[in-house]
């Protein structure tokens, strides 16, 4: 089966399906199941390079359904086997309410910002309806009680320090890499960072950032008010001066980003994020009368990401609103 093929498939292996080897999974409970399956299949991947597994998810088949049939907001989690036998645990996303491509271009970005680590792999199908990504058996931040940057940086240094790196090395590293997550939420105009959509492996420090439907919030209203809306859990900052926003005096807060971290994003190509949104641009819209999927398909939304990206190593970091 193709991931061209995907949805269609998807849906006579779901009115096939009937007893499985595993127990059932209430769709409900579908979000939790990084709690619950990390023994299911050894390694799950994530060992494999990031373009490694997105091959497989693209061009392997899916053999074997978790749950019921049904999932909430077209959610299932599937098993898919590439051409070698190998195996990897999936998430299956379709349905047309669900704007996968926004998820594809916020992978494609960090891929080319050379930050792939903070995302997971996914193969969407070409008509931009159904998507497969690898779901990470780790928790989120908020089942660790991680609800700020500085206990998300000690958490990550605590992690790099148990899988090998000295102390201070660690530390500087966990400071960088948090900073270099939260730059692809403030590039992105990311809107809904919050503790459950970022993952955290205790054991090795790794973040994992997911859910990106709503990439371009920040922008989107920054178009009118010329605020980023972005959550502080990932950015931090401390307060600084105000600005009116529609008719209200706001605070405004102050992210420095590290050395290192404008190092790295003084490296980033802004035409690879052009050539990542030609290809968000092409795909169609989830339904109609979705202005945020349009809003992110324009021209003027990736010129702000680019601009953004250019001032954030010009000044060093970025000014944002806090929102809950």
């Amino acid at each position: 089966m193709s991931i061209g093929d995907l949805a269609p498939a998807a849906r006579a292996i779901f009115d096939r399906v009937g007893a499985r080897a595993f127990e059932a999974i209430a769709p409900a409970e579908l979000p939790n199941l990084m709690h619950t399956i990390p023994d299911l299949l050894p390694g799950n991947g994530v060992d494999e390079s990031f373009r490694s597994i997105q091959q497989l998810l693209a061009h392997g088949s899916i053999v074997d359904v978790l749950g019921r049939p049904g999932g909430v907001n077209g959610l299932h989690a599937v098993v898919v086997e590439g051409t070698r036998g190998e195996r990897i645990l999936g998430m299956l996303r379709h349905g047309p309410q669900r704007d996968v491509a926004a998820e594809q271009f916020f992978t494609d970005v960090a891929h080319a910002a050379g930050m792939e680590d903070f995302v997971t792999p996914m193969a969407l199908a070409p008509d931009a309806r159904s998507a497969i990504t690898q779901l990470i058996p780790h928790a989120t931040l908020d089942a660790h009680g991680i609800s700020s940057a500085s206990a998300l940086e000690r958490a990550m240094a605590r992690g790099y320090h148990a899988d090998g790196m000295r102390a201070s090395e660690a530390a500087a590293t966990a400071r960088a890499d948090r900073e270099l997550a939260a730059s692809l939420d403030a590039i992105t105009g990311h809107a809904d960072r919050h503790g459950g959509n970022a993952l955290l492996d205790a054991s090795t420090g790794r973040l994992t950032l997911i859910d990106h439907e709503l990439i371009g919030g920040g922008a989107y209203h920054g178009a009118f008010t010329g605020a980023d809306l972005l959550h502080p859990l990932m950015q931090g900052g401390t307060p600084g001066r105000t600005r009116m926003i529609e008719g209200e005096r706001v605070v405004l807060h102050r992210v420095q980003l590290s050395d290192e971290a404008l190092d790295h994003l003084a490296q980033v190509e802004p035409a690879a994020i052009r050539a990542a949104h030609d290809r968000l641009a092409q795909t169609a819209l989830p339904h109609a009368g979705d202005d945020m999927a349009a809003w992110i398909r324009s021209s003027t939304y990736v010129d702000q990401v680019t601009h953004r990206l250019q001032q954030i190593v010009h000044t060093g970091g970025w000014e944002y609103i806090a929102i809950a």
